[in-house]
């Protein structure tokens, strides 16, 4: 009986729980270490998807330089500009984002090697160098006064011819005469109807070939 009544009479602590103040204290912290944060975790995509697309344009010309020795074939890496669509305004949204490898095999006659591959969104080739480091980077730049050739688009079965801006590579890999070699890749976007924006103080990099032995070089332009 008296062990009945001293455990009756034992008392609980009180459970604490946090009060509103103190939540709106936690909540206030977290707030502020994502504002802290994010800005790094945006910039990390940003420089992967660049990086990406840097490997990509690299790979492709490479691709091409080494299927035109392999072929002893003259072959392009075409890209599309502003007067690739001026008759297909469906494809509009490819104008300085798409590019494909066009093997030729007599004039422009022939197909393409591979799929059209476009670059991620937030990533664009640009025709105007003159926001990169180096007064001589202008003049070489595909996008603003490349070879221009005409090839079916968007398909070798496609009844459509379109102008395109091309690097041509010759059957012994170099660059061929009339084609200059460097493409500038920068942060931008390009709506539907083909306008682009790019983005101010963007990330820049520059890909591009030699002209005698048509070797690949990519140059960032963020150092």
């Amino acid at each position: 009986m008296s062990h009945l009544s001293k455990t009756c009479g034992q008392q609980k602590d009180p459970i604490r729980a946090f009060t509103l103040i103190e939540l709106l204290v936690v909540i206030g912290i977290i707030g502020t270490m994502m504002a802290l944060i994010m800005p790094a975790f945006r910039g990390f995509g940003r420089s992967a998807s660049m990086n990406g697309s840097v490997a990509q344009v690299r790979s492709t010309l490479s691709l091409a330089r080494q299927f035109a020795i392999n072929k002893r074939q003259n072959v392009h890496v075409v890209f599309v500009y502003s007067n690739t669509v001026s008759s297909l305004p469906a494809e509009a949204w490819r104008v300085n984002r798409s590019y494909a490898v066009f093997v030729s095999t007599n004039g422009s006659q022939g197909y393409y090697l591979k799929e059209w591959t476009a670059l991620p969104p937030g990533v664009v080739f640009t025709p105007s160098a003159t926001n990169f480091p180096g007064s001589s980077k202008k003049g070489d730049n595909v996008m603003a006064g490349g070879l221009v050739q005409t090839f079916a688009f968007p398909t070798t079965s496609s009844s459509t011819l379109a102008a395109m801006r091309a690097i041509q590579f010759s059957a012994d890999g170099s660059i061929s005469s009339g084609s200059i070699n460097a493409i500038y890749i920068t942060e931008g976007v390009v709506e539907t109807n083909g306008v682009m924006l790019v983005r101010t103080n963007g990330l820049k990099f520059g890909v591009d070939a030699k002209q005698l032995t048509g070797q690949i070089r990519v140059r960032d332009y963020n150092q």
